[in-house]
């Protein structure tokens, strides 16, 4: 992918970001009133597009050029942040556990994809670089610290845990593993 598609691409990554501020701020009741539609809107169109030929026609016709080669055989990262939504919104018992998830994948993958293309020299992992690991790591610390629940060592723990699942989940997608694993570290060390 190019990094003009790529930074469209993360553009949608962090408009997703509305979600989980919404979770954040909203009522829980009035949140999963406008969520769940959208989340089965969105996982039905993904399942759509890989069943029906004339809908991954239209699918890829509007969305193509942001998405990845393995996404056109499987679920796309949209339906795994969704999913990720559901669970943390769902499993964890302070708002802010989830939210603080949510948001550094949003986040942090964008810096990370961003910086690592543009200025990523040192491969560490399949095509991950240190560049694009250190954008994770310090844009996840910084998102982590700015909730006012946080403190210095969930914060730098959350996002050391939450920079090495991002860089070596391979199996299953990102958009899934990093805010649960974001969210159980803050779980534990601030519970």
């Amino acid at each position: 992918m190019n990094f003009l598609n790529e930074i469209l691409r993360k553009t949608i990554h962090l408009l997703y970001l509305l979600v989980p501020l919404s979770f954040y701020f909203l009522p829980k009741q009035d949140f999963f009133t406008f969520f769940i539609p959208l989340a089965v809107l969105c996982v039905l169109t993904d399942f759509l597009r890989l069943k029906i030929s004339a809908a991954g026609k239209l699918f890829n016709l509007v969305f193509g050029k942001i998405l990845r080669e393995f996404e056109s055989k499987r679920l796309t990262g949209a339906s795994f942040f969704v999913l990720a939504t559901l669970i943390c919104t769902l499993v964890f018992p302070e708002k802010y556990f989830a939210t603080a998830g949510l948001c550094v994948a949003s986040v942090s993958d964008s810096f990370s994809a961003l910086v690592g293309k543009r200025f990523g020299k040192t491969k560490i992992f399949r095509q991950k670089s240190l560049e694009g690991s250190f954008a994770f790591f310090v844009s996840a610390f910084f998102v982590v610290f700015a909730f006012p629940e946080s403190s210095f060592l969930p914060a730098l723990a959350s996002a050391f845990v939450g920079t090495l699942v991002e860089l070596y989940t391979t199996k299953i997608d990102d958009n899934l593993t990093v805010p649960l694993a974001v969210c159980t570290v803050l779980f534990l060390l601030q519970n």
